[in-house]
């Protein structure tokens, strides 16, 4: 559940395998408005063992006080603080570097629990409804229970989406936004 906090948000921010921070409203993971970040300032990403930032900006990014070279990756350590656009920004602290995990984030508390293939909401008690992947169509389905009619009345939920379920709310976070790269064989090359 790898994580970065900002003073000036009650709640994490939970990093998916390749995450971006910018100004530009829907092309990056995380916005932020101020006049000095980029349209797509920086890049944070899982590499398999651990997260690297990279700087992609004109204003430039800084982890623990020291300016980043643009383009280039360097390997982030929990703790470290992050700034964008100045070195004087407030500060982003990197909370949780643990591998990225698809996750249901409590709208109400946000707390935010690792998403399994099928889950029962609210709880496994009382459920009222199921969220599960169907790997037939590679999406995740929302279903009230107790429904004859088996998947036809089956919605698709997609990540960030907001999923409401008796008194409870939550937000689906899908880690993994891009899946893996194949790789080819020198044959195919």
């Amino acid at each position: 559940m790898a994580c970065l906090q900002h003073p000036d948000r009650d709640q994490p921010v939970y990093l998916m395998a390749h995450h971006t921070i910018g100004r530009r409203q829907g092309a990056v993971d995380t916005r932020i408005t101020s006049a000095e970040i980029s349209g797509i300032h920086a890049a944070i990403q899982w590499t398999g063992s651990h997260w690297n930032i990279r700087d992609l900006s004109r204003n430039g990014t800084w982890v623990n006080g020291q300016q980043l070279v643009p383009a280039k990756n360097y390997p982030l350590q929990q703790g470290d603080q992050i700034a964008f656009g100045r070195v004087g920004n407030p500060l982003w602290i990197v909370e949780n570097l643990d591998a990225p995990e698809n996750l249901l984030i409590d709208l109400q508390s946000g707390e935010a629990q690792p998403l399994e293939q099928y889950h029962l909401l609210p709880d496994e008690r009382d459920p009222l409804a199921s969220l599960h992947f169907s790997p037939v169509t590679g999406q995740w389905l929302y279903e009230l229970t107790g429904n004859s009619n088996g998947s036809e009345n089956a919605t698709a939920i997609k990540h960030g989406e907001r999923i409401d379920c008796g008194l409870h709310s939550w937000q689906l976070f899908i880690a993994d936004n891009q899946g893996a790269t194949k790789e080819l064989s020198l044959q195919q090359l």
